[in-house]
């Protein structure tokens, strides 16, 4: 794996200006997603989502399925953005 050249920005860290590490999917390698979508590792993410590298049973491939934090509220805005 290639080393970053400079640091992470704290978003992505869950540094200071960070997400609450308590609003996480805690998914381990190969947990179920959803039925037929399993997580393979966390990409990053930001204030309301997650994004996760996935393995799609059906296409037989990697996608990245972007996810609502858990325990947020959903909003109509926050959906399919």
């Amino acid at each position: 794996m290639r080393k970053l050249s400079c640091p992470p920005h704290g978003r992505l860290t869950g540094g200071p200006q960070g997400y609450d590490t308590m609003d996480r999917w805690t998914f381990e390698q190969g947990d179920a997603i959803v039925a037929g979508r399993h997580a393979v590792s966390l990409l990053g993410g930001g204030d309301r989502y997650e994004a996760w590298l996935a393995w799609d049973e059906r296409l037989r491939s990697l996608v990245v399925a972007k996810l609502l934090r858990c325990g947020r509220p959903v909003m109509p805005a926050h959906v399919g953005a």
